[in-house]
């Protein structure tokens, strides 16, 4: 069997589009009855910069993209550059036997290959609810302010075109399916019993057990003997939701001192245009901007603790996962948590993660003091819980079971119809 992926986000860049991309490869690559892999994907990869290699991905297709060219697309009614590319990728689609959307921009093309290749199966993964992603991000910025109406009525066509004429729809949260259903007034019987799975977030485990277990000798020596509390918020600092996390940290950190006067706390800010941030480096402030997989490996295994005070925005924020991959305790606010529901349901026999109320210092200072006590008292405990419960419940192993079974049933429904 070969299958098909289309996606607009660049293999190798370690924004959340990036992670999702190789996450749906590599689950992909594990299910043992593909044979063959293909991605169109958005520019030309540089291998030596990007060391990236799954087995079954044996094609890649590659497709220009520019100012003008992204410009075209919108006035043309596209959500992206690729559906301009119809003719094209029309000749590729007929080698494969099901195509696999990252994200719901691409309604025109989803449209057309369920007119042309009636015995295609289509699975679209939606991303976020993008509508509504794309009218924080336009309000960030200027001039996306300009063509934000064009812009979001092309989103609105593809997104709903791209659930109406998909086979399969994998939603990371049910907070994002029942919106959008809301929304696109689709379905609710149809997509939920036939069309519709609930799927969260997964990634691969980067580092060994091993190391963080040797690492985890090197912090528990400096919480003991330093007092020195690392703390991490990682993102994409041009996404106005994330800017605005990081200027309430900034608020609160002034304020944990207080908390606990014998420790020393350092905040550290690590991710995409983290040096655009209105925030100046101190003693006890750190920025790390545009960093590559193994500098930000090393930034999450300095760390001692990782908050998420993300309070806007769809889909889940993949950071929390990849915080419990190298084991790290987690104070993280109640919107950031949505769509790791095992977590949710469990949260009391859960200990490595505390959560807070939307935009609530109070409450952030108090479960902040709630986990430094945890943490004080048995720092090793919570960090084999945080990796145990990724292993379990977000790793790409655990996805790739979940994938398993739903192209088992997809594949299945196929042949019943023919």
């Amino acid at each position: 069997m070969k299958i098909l992926i289309i996606s607009s986000n660049y293999l190798c860049e370690f924004s959340g589009g990036g992670l999702g991309l190789r996450k749906i490869i590599e689950g992909l690559n594990n299910i043992d009855f593909i044979d063959e892999i293909g991605l169109i994907n958005r520019e030309e990869i540089n291998t030596s910069k990007c060391p990236i290699f799954f087995h079954k991905l044996k094609k890649i297709y590659f497709f220009k993209n520019n100012k003008f060219i992204n410009l075209k697309s919108k006035i043309y009614g596209e959500a992206t550059f690729l559906n301009l590319y119809w003719e094209k990728i029309k000749k590729i689609i007929d080698e494969y036997d099901i195509l696999f959307f990252q994200g719901t921009r691409f309604g025109s093309i989803v449209k057309n290959v369920k007119s042309i290749f009636r015995n295609k199966k289509i699975i679209v993964q939606v991303e976020n609810f993008e509508y509504k992603y794309s009218k924080i991000y336009y309000n960030n910025k200027f001039f996306l302010k300009i063509i934000q109406p064009i812009e979001m009525l092309n989103v609105k066509k593809n997104e709903y075109l791209s659930l109406y004429y998909s086979d399969i729809i994998l939603f990371l949260t049910k907070l994002d399916r029942d919106e959008i259903i809301q929304f696109y007034s689709l379905d609710k019987e149809l997509l939920f019993k036939e069309k519709s799975f609930i799927v969260p977030h997964a990634q691969k485990q980067k580092v060994s057990l091993k190391k963080i277990e040797v690492n985890l000798h090197k912090k528990i020596k400096n919480i003991i003997y330093n007092k020195e509390l690392r703390i991490l918020f990682t993102g994409s600092f041009d996404y106005k939701p994330n800017i605005e996390a990081a200027n309430f940290l900034l608020k609160v950190f002034n304020k944990i001192p207080n908390i606990n006067k014998k420790y020393k706390f350092i905040l550290i800010f690590a991710g995409r245009n983290a040096n655009k941030l209105n925030i100046k480096k101190s003693k006890n402030i750190e920025i790390y901007n545009n960093l590559n997989d193994e500098e930000m490996s090393k930034i999450f295994l300095s760390s001692d603790i990782y908050i998420s005070p993300v309070f806007k925005g769809s889909g889940m924020k993949t950071k929390i996962a990849e915080a419990m991959s190298y084991g790290l305790p987690i104070l993280s606010s109640y919107h950031s948590i949505i769509g790791y529901d095992y977590i949710i349901e469990n949260l009391k026999n859960i200990n490595f993660i505390k959560l807070f109320n939307d935009n609530d210092i109070e409450d952030f200072l108090d479960n902040f003091s709630f986990l430094l006590n945890l943490i004080e008292n048995n720092y090793a405990e919570l960090s084999y819980e945080a990796y145990n419960t990724f292993s379990e419940k977000y790793s790409i192993e655990y996805f790739s079971e979940n994938l398993k079974r739903i192209l088992d049933t997809l594949i299945y429904n196929k042949e019943m119809n023919e």
